[in-house]
């Protein structure tokens, strides 16, 4: 870890790994609610049972599995790929991280940090020697 730029492809590869977890929790909460949807469990205010209410809910519920799905699925490997110094892994890492600040504005400051440090020149000559 002595090298220039490690700490941050550490630190980049904690917050993968947290960012998987958290669109995991994600995946079974859409889940639940597909059920819910599914088998028409009424609402607790009344006006909340209209058609318009339910389509809005479930574009939200396609939009939020979606990011969900993807980065439960790419997140993790991202992270391994980053502790394990692969090259591929940058560019992986800086996907998840627009996905992440497209699909969950809550984490916005982390996708932020993640992008920053990628790019950085030490972590850049750390992760893709060639360049």
């Amino acid at each position: 870890m002595n090298e220039p730029g490690a700490g941050h492809a550490l630190a980049n590869a904690l917050l993968l790994f947290f960012i998987g977890l958290c669109g995991l929790m994600s995946c079974v909460s859409v889940g639940v609610n597909l059920v819910e949807f599914v088998l028409e469990i009424p609402a607790i205010r009344p006006d909340y049972n209209t058609t318009m209410y339910r389509l809005g809910g479930l574009t939200f519920l396609v939009w939020v599995g979606a990011w969900s799905v993807a980065v439960t699925a790419l997140a993790p490997l991202a992270g391994i790929g980053l502790l394990q110094r692969s090259a591929r892994s940058r560019k992986l890492a800086m996907t998840v991280w627009v996905l992440n600040a497209i699909g969950c504005f809550f984490f916005a400051p982390l996708s932020i940090y993640g992008l920053w440090s990628l790019t950085r020149p030490h972590v850049r000559a750390l992760l893709e020697p060639d360049s």
